[in-house]
Protein backbone atom coordinates (compact mmCIF):
# COMPACT_ATOMS: atom_id res chain seq x y z
CA UNK A 1 0.00 0.00 0.00
CA UNK A 2 1.63 3.25 -0.95
CA UNK A 3 2.27 6.31 1.91
CA UNK A 4 -0.71 8.44 0.11
CA UNK A 5 -3.52 5.36 0.17
CA UNK A 6 -2.72 4.95 3.93
CA UNK A 7 -2.64 8.58 5.28
CA UNK A 8 -5.99 8.27 2.97
CA UNK A 9 -7.47 5.68 4.83
CA UNK A 10 -6.35 6.50 8.12
CA UNK A 11 -8.30 9.83 8.06
CA UNK A 12 -11.02 8.40 6.74
CA UNK A 13 -11.08 6.19 9.84
CA UNK A 14 -10.40 9.41 11.90
CA UNK A 15 -13.16 10.96 10.12
CA UNK A 16 -15.32 7.95 10.65
CA UNK A 17 -14.98 7.83 14.69
CA UNK A 18 -15.26 11.51 15.16
CA UNK A 19 -18.77 10.85 13.53
CA UNK A 20 -19.66 8.42 15.90
CA UNK A 21 -18.60 9.52 19.10
CA UNK A 22 -21.15 12.47 18.12
CA UNK A 23 -23.66 10.05 17.21
CA UNK A 24 -23.22 8.44 20.38
CA UNK A 25 -22.84 11.65 22.70
CA UNK A 26 -25.79 12.94 21.27
CA UNK A 27 -27.96 10.06 21.88
CA UNK A 28 -26.75 9.55 25.31
CA UNK A 29 -28.13 13.27 26.16
CA UNK A 30 -31.87 12.10 24.43
CA UNK A 31 -31.61 8.79 26.75
CA UNK A 32 -30.85 11.29 29.53
CA UNK A 33 -34.66 12.54 28.90
CA UNK A 34 -36.46 9.45 28.89
CA UNK A 35 -36.33 5.74 30.60
CA UNK A 36 -37.17 3.43 28.40
CA UNK A 37 -38.14 0.29 30.55
CA UNK A 38 -38.84 -2.03 27.38
CA UNK A 39 -42.84 -3.19 28.37
CA UNK A 40 -44.47 -5.07 25.31
CA UNK A 41 -48.17 -4.01 24.48
CA UNK A 42 -50.42 -5.68 23.02
CA UNK A 43 -51.23 -4.83 18.98
CA UNK A 44 -54.32 -3.31 20.12
CA UNK A 45 -52.88 -1.26 22.21
CA UNK A 46 -50.64 0.20 19.97
CA UNK A 47 -53.46 0.60 17.36
CA UNK A 48 -55.57 3.12 19.92
CA UNK A 49 -52.35 4.45 20.60
CA UNK A 50 -51.79 5.29 16.98
CA UNK A 51 -55.36 6.63 16.35
CA UNK A 52 -54.81 9.04 19.51
CA UNK A 53 -52.17 10.58 18.13
CA UNK A 54 -53.59 11.34 14.69
CA UNK A 55 -56.76 12.81 17.28
CA UNK A 56 -54.13 15.17 19.34
CA UNK A 57 -51.24 15.75 16.64
CA UNK A 58 -48.61 14.39 19.52
CA UNK A 59 -46.11 11.91 20.06
CA UNK A 60 -46.80 8.17 21.83
CA UNK A 61 -45.26 9.31 24.25
CA UNK A 62 -47.70 12.25 24.99
CA UNK A 63 -50.79 10.05 23.92
CA UNK A 64 -49.61 7.50 26.76
CA UNK A 65 -48.72 10.45 29.39
CA UNK A 66 -51.93 11.59 29.12
CA UNK A 67 -53.96 8.46 29.21
CA UNK A 68 -52.02 7.43 32.05
CA UNK A 69 -52.77 11.33 33.83
CA UNK A 70 -56.48 10.69 32.80
CA UNK A 71 -56.71 6.97 34.38
CA UNK A 72 -55.00 8.23 37.14
CA UNK A 73 -57.15 10.81 38.22
CA UNK A 74 -60.54 8.68 37.87
CA UNK A 75 -59.21 6.08 39.82
CA UNK A 76 -58.11 9.03 42.95
CA UNK A 77 -61.80 10.91 42.39
CA UNK A 78 -63.52 7.19 42.62
CA UNK A 79 -61.45 6.69 45.82
CA UNK A 80 -62.48 9.82 47.49
CA UNK A 81 -65.76 9.64 46.29
CA UNK A 82 -65.88 6.30 48.02
CA UNK A 83 -64.47 7.57 50.69
CA UNK A 84 -66.56 9.92 51.19
CA UNK A 85 -69.54 7.71 50.86
CA UNK A 86 -68.21 5.46 53.62
CA UNK A 87 -68.07 8.27 56.12
CA UNK A 88 -72.43 9.81 56.11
Amino acid sequence: MTAIRRVSLQSAQGSAQIFFKSLMINNKKKNNLKTSKGYRLKDSTHSLIEKTQLLINGSKDTVISRAVRLYYNQISNDKKKSALGNKN
